[in-house]
């Protein structure tokens, strides 16, 4: 999921085209299990007109559900990262990613411990949680960036598809502080 990890790694493989899916289903044995499920789109747009630099774009979509509560966002984001060839061994590139999201929880498949009325469980007392937990599901604007640095040496003793490489970057994602709106007193920050 490179364009999950950092925006500057849009684009940055071999190739003319990159497609991505991933689904993951976990602690499905402990009752309603956590489902990620996540498609990416890639590609250099412009790479024939400069001869040490690349323009990258793409596109990437998930989705998360979480639990009995359903907490889960979905989010589009659009990516594009620039590369430059600093030397025969190195490169940099940079990113940046924009899109929206929707957050939402669920309350009715929750149960709270002031829902117990002295001998079990009783779901028809109300838990009180409605007048605090905010369960309509809010969209925000979301957007990051990230810098990514390259190392591939092909020394001359070691077999044609041999290599030594090396990569580190940074990346600073909800840079414009989106608010999460799940109680409604007051506001949550990401």
């Amino acid at each position: 999921t490179p364009q999950l990890i950092n925006p500057a790694l849009t684009g940055d493989f071999n190739g003319d085209i990159r497609a991505i899916i991933n689904y993951r289903e976990q602690w499905k044995t402990i009752g309603n299990p956590f489902r990620t499920s996540m498609v990416a789109v890639d590609a250099g747009v412009i790479k024939k007109k400069w001869a040490k630099a690349v323009l990258n774009a793409g596109l990437m979509a998930y989705n998360d559900k979480a639990g009995a509560s359903q907490f889960g966002t979905t989010q589009v984001n659009v990516s594009v990262s620039a590369r430059v060839i600093v030397s025969e061994k190195h490169k940099i590139s940079a990113g940046l990613q924009g899109g929206f999201a929707q957050k939402g929880i669920g309350n009715s498949d929750l149960s709270w411990s002031n829902q117990f009325n002295g001998d079990a469980y009783d779901p028809n007392v109300s838990s009180g949680e409605e007048a605090l937990l905010n369960t309509e599901p809010f969209f925000y604007g979301d957007f990051a960036t990230g810098l990514s640095w390259s190392f591939i040496s092909k020394p001359k003793n070691m077999a044609s598809n041999d290599k030594i490489t090396a990569n580190a970057g940074i990346a600073l994602f909800h840079v414009n502080k989106p608010k999460q709106e799940f109680y409604f007193d007051e506001l949550e920050s990401l």
